[in-house]
Formats: C-alpha cells, sequence, structure tokens
C-alpha cells in the first residue's frame, strides 16, 4: 500500500481510499475507493453526486480541457 486515507463529509459520509502498487517499484498504481453512510456503503454514481451536491458535500467543478 503506497498510501492510505479517510474524509469525512459535512454529512457525515465517509470515504475511504487507498493507492495500491502491485510490486514494490514501478508497478500498476491501483486506487481503491469506498463510501459509507451511516454504516451503508454508497455507490459512486451521477444520482448519489447530485445529492450531495445538494446536502453541499459534493462541488462541481468543471476542468478547462472538456469545455
Amino acid at each position: 500500500m503506497i498510501q492510505p486515507g479517510t474524509i469525512t463529509t459535512k454529512g457525515a459520509a465517509v470515504t475511504r481510499h487507498a493507492y495500491l502498487d502491485t510490486i514494490e517499484q514501478c508497478g500498476i498504481i491501483t486506487e481503491w475507493i469506498g463510501t459509507k453512510l451511516m454504516g451503508i456503503h454508497v455507490p459512486q454514481n451521477r444520482l448519489m453526486m447530485s445529492i450531495g451536491r445538494v446536502t453541499g458535500d459534493v462541488e462541481m467543478w468543471r476542468c478547462c480541457a472538456y469545455k
């Protein structure tokens, strides 16, 4: 494991993430992300992101490359 972390939002969602490498150096990096709300797994899809925007947990922004 290269780097684990936890993010807790204002709405009490807890997102855990980790970056994993297949070998000690120069392998394939894999990112694992899991979110729970009150202990229940929450999928990361468009509906949940829209709900997060309403509650103030998610902010929408666009990169200049995707105009």
